[in-house]
């Protein structure tokens, strides 16, 4: 065995908390400093990310108004620059000169596309490189509101005109702006308008300009949206596209929020919305500075994340001086659960008590007093057990003698069972045939010719007695309701009693009675049996129903001697006519053999009849 396998050997029962007090208490505190530094680290994680949302968001904001308050102020300066372009211009001149004087102005400045002079018809007189020259722009924006006072506005994107057609000579004009401004003469009077475009470059100049003033070193990006939500600048394919806005966005204030973009990534954002400078409106421009959340909130996830291992290395060095304090504290416990485990074993029968008044002293003081009166109970249970062996021999030799006498009591059953069989097959049988033949003495003195008659219903007699010997014999051999249950038993009984009588027999039982196979469903099977005897030989019967169901004894408290359990109840009813139950003729078994049966097996046998009025015997067993 390696020396790792023995150290691993030794190691792994003390880590076991199920052998050791201090192992349990040191798994149970590094249990909690994990959950611990879990819970700490998640929940001062989520208080840091909260916080760099609300101060990183702001300074968003405050970089997005600050932006949208440079961006009105360019804006505003182009449009004072072509107010005072059109106050210079002179529309007097050639359109020679005119052209020429334009183009200059435009190649001084290189975010001008372009820059002409329309005149009061909305044609275009002159422009820089001789472009739109021509041109009605009688319908634009900018020439109606440039008659009045300078105008600036956002022009559709890859348009140059609105409601002009296009030509090949402005085919090439894609500008972000429209600038205009009404041109006088030195009267007063307004002569025309004159109009520059804007190109992207200055937009992207203007992006530049401004990104590089938000040298924050985070990785954020500017966009810049118009009024009808189309990016004019920003990262990527942005520009020229109108992204969905997310929620947390209000058009027409400024605001932060962190939410995902179009583009499938959370963001970061504040954002601004142009509100003009002095008389200049504004265009109504969003400014929105925003951040990837992994890079915003990377700080906040990195401190998490220190903070878990600062907590849990903290916690887990806790949890082993704990487990060493515990393990000292526990010497004395685990000196007693050798002790035990040693007294268990039978290697010692004494406990030894340590020093002192700790728990760990009286617990062993304790166990020490519960041994020796341990002791004292185990010689008591030695001569109790002997004198119980001796008793035990007793009521042995007692149960043998009732065993015997029990024997006998199922001879002596069973001898009244053979008699009341004898008294229900060949009693009867033999009683009809002695009645027989005293007719036929008396027959033989007064009508000798009613012998051949009566000596036939005689042999009758005789033969119906014989069968039912041999019916009785074979009852004997057989034992209907411990092979097929009590009501298949009694079916083929009325089966048999109804082919004998002649006469309908209906029968109905519940399905519990069907797996009915004891002894003492034997018992009520021999009643029943009697009771139909009797129908056939005594109540001149029309019409047998028989009836056999489980009842609760709640309902059937006639049954039940000790008001419990379920109770069967056999009912057999014949129309026939009847007799008095206080009076049984002498020689007559048939109703007592009925009890004796039924108090066999704890049963009750009611009979109602009167002269009459048919008869009703009802048996009731609780099972």
């Amino acid at each position: 065995m390696s020396t790792a396998e023995r150290v691993l050997q030794i190691a792994l029962p003390w880590l076991d908390p199920r052998r050791s007090l201090a192992s349990a208490i040191g798994w149970m505190l590094a249990v909690l400093a994990v959950v611990g530094a879990i819970v700490a680290s998640t929940w001062v994680g989520n208080l840091a990310r909260h916080r760099l949302e609300a101060q990183t968001g702001a300074l968003y904001r405050q970089y997005a108004v600050q932006i949208s308050n440079v961006l009105d102020n360019n804006l505003y300066n182009r449009q004072q620059w072509v107010a005072g372009l059109a106050r210079v211009f002179a529309p007097g001149m050639p359109v020679v000169e005119q052209r020429s004087f334009l183009e200059r102005v435009r190649q001084s400045l290189p975010e001008v596309e372009w820059v002409g002079f329309v005149d009061l018809n909305g044609r275009v007189r002159a422009a820089s490189g001789g472009a739109l020259e021509g041109s009605d722009v009688t319908h634009t924006n900018w020439f109606i509101a440039g008659r009045r006072e300078a105008f600036i506005g956002q022009a559709r994107v890859g348009d140059s005109l609105e409601g002009a057609p296009v030509t090949a000579e402005r085919s090439g004009l894609h500008h972000v702006l429209e600038l205009s401004a009404p041109v006088r003469d030195s009267q007063g009077n307004l002569v025309g308008v004159m109009a520059a475009f804007l190109s992207w470059e200055w937009a992207a100049r203007l992006e530049s300009t401004l990104s590089e003033g938000l040298k924050t070193g985070r990785p954020i990006e500017t966009l810049m949206l118009g009024r009808d939500g189309i990016v004019l600048f920003g990262p990527g394919a942005l520009p020229g596209t109108r992204p969905a806005m997310p929620t947390g966005f209000k058009p027409g204030a400024a605001g932060q929020f962190v939410a995902r973009w179009s583009d499938g990534i959370d963001y970061l954002s504040g954002y601004s919305v142009s509100d003009g400078v002095d008389a200049f409106p504004g265009l109504g421009w969003t400014i929105v500075v925003r951040e990837s959340a992994v890079s915003a909130f990377a700080d906040a996830e990195a401190f998490s994340r220190h903070l878990f291992v600062v907590l849990l290395v903290l916690g887990l060095m806790g949890a082993a001086v704990g487990i060493v304090i515990t393990n000292r504290l526990t010497r004395g416990l685990a000196s007693i659960a050798r002790a035990a485990d040693d007294i268990r074993q039978g290697n010692t029968a004494s406990l030894t008590v340590p020093d002192g008044l700790d728990e760990a002293a009286r617990i062993s003081h304790s166990l020490a007093l519960l041994l020796d009166d341990l002791a004292r109970e185990r010689a008591s249970l030695k001569s109790l057990n002997a004198e119980l062996d001796a008793r035990v021999m007793a009521r042995t030799r007692q149960i043998e003698r009732m065993s015997d006498e029990n024997k006998y009591a199922a001879v002596v059953r069973e001898r009244l069972r053979m008699a009341r069989d004898l008294h229900d097959t060949l009693a009867h049988s033999m009683m009809a045939l002695l009645t027989e033949i005293r007719l036929l003495r008396k027959l033989s003195e007064t009508n000798p010719a009613r012998l051949a008659d009566e000596l036939a219903n005689a042999e009758a007699v005789a033969r119906q007695g014989l069968e039912e010997a041999r019916v009785a014999i074979t009852a004997l051999r057989f034992n209907a309701v411990r092979d097929i249950g009590l009501g298949p038993a009694i079916r083929q009984l009325l089966e048999r009693c109804e082919e004998r009588l002649g006469i309908p027999v209906s029968f109905r039982s519940d399905a519990v009675v069907e797996t009915l196979a004891d002894a003492r469903a034997e018992n009520v099977y021999r009643i029943v049996e009697e009771a139909l005897h009797n129908v056939g030989r005594h109540a001149r019967a029309t019409r047998v129903a028989v009836e056999v169901d489980v009842a609760v004894a709640a309902n059937a408290a006639a049954g039940a001697a000790d008001g419990h359990g379920d109770v069967l109840v056999v009912a057999i009813n014949d129309d026939g006519i009847g007799f008095d139950p206080g009076l049984t003729p002498p020689g007559h078994y048939g109703l007592a053999g009925m009890r004796e049966q039924a108090e066999l097996i704890g049963a009750r046998v009611t009979i109602a009849s009167a002269p009459g009025r048919g008869t009703s015997v009802a048996v009731t067993m609780t099972l």
